[in-house]
């Protein structure tokens, strides 16, 4: 019924919070497969596509790579602060308030659902790749200009900004008429891109480290524990 009010009689379609979805006829139907035989595949198996790989791409990132790479972050962003606090505080932090990020994430898809997500996805990466490159700045070229507070909030916004983003995801094919009786098949495609990508992320982590990680670890005075 809250969908039905939102419908627009004179151009036919269903606005959501930022989202327009037009209230076509779907074309998409379990015994249709015409598109596999050379025709182009219909708009709906697409945007699918779309959403599989950014949720597979976000799902690499958040909780496949960068829990691997935390430890090494703040043990580096702590070697370049002298007198601050140690590697194991700075990382105990950013692992509670990134819990706090989740949390304010999820309430934030609730309270202010917005389904252009694209710019929070750009945000989300690059909050990723900050915290990958901060692992891997083993001459702290990087780590002496971060203060332990901004490693802290910047995975705390990545956690955050994984749960608005993902609940928008969902939500977004849930009140997309387009995909007709394919709705259910594709959450759980997009469901299966985090079983995927996740341990993926991790396999990658594990070979980095074992590969660039440990052996300069192993190289510096004390094993990297001054």
């Amino acid at each position: 019924q809250a969908a039905a009010s939102l419908r627009d009689a004179e151009t036919g379609t269903l606005a959501a919070d930022g989202l327009t979805i037009d209230n076509k006829p779907a074309r998409a139907r379990s015994g249709d497969v015409r598109w596999l035989c050379g025709a182009r595949p219909p708009e709906w198996c697409r945007r699918a596509a779309r959403l599989f790989l950014l949720f597979a791409t976000i799902q690499f990132i958040v909780w496949g790579v960068v829990p691997g790479l935390m430890p090494y972050a703040a043990e580096h962003v702590a070697s370049a602060e002298p007198g601050g606090l140690s590697g194991d505080q700075l990382l105990q932090y950013t692992i509670d308030l990134s819990y706090i990020g989740l949390v304010l994430g999820s309430w934030l898809s609730l309270v202010r659902p917005w389904f252009a997500i694209g710019r929070q996805a750009v945000i989300l990466i690059l909050c990723g790749v900050f915290a990958i490159a901060l692992a891997f700045d083993l001459s702290l070229t990087l780590a002496r200009y971060v203060p332990g507070w901004l490693l802290v909030a910047s995975l705390a916004l990545l956690r955050s900004l994984d749960a608005f983003t993902s609940s928008m995801i969902f939500r977004s094919v849930s009140v997309d008429e387009r995909y007709g009786e394919m709705q259910e098949h594709v959450q759980r495609a997009i469901t299966l891109a985090e079983r995927v990508s996740t341990p993926l992320g991790a396999l990658a982590v594990l070979a980095l480290v074992k590969v660039f990680l440990q052996p300069a670890v192993a190289e510096m005075p004390d094993g990297g524990r001054s």
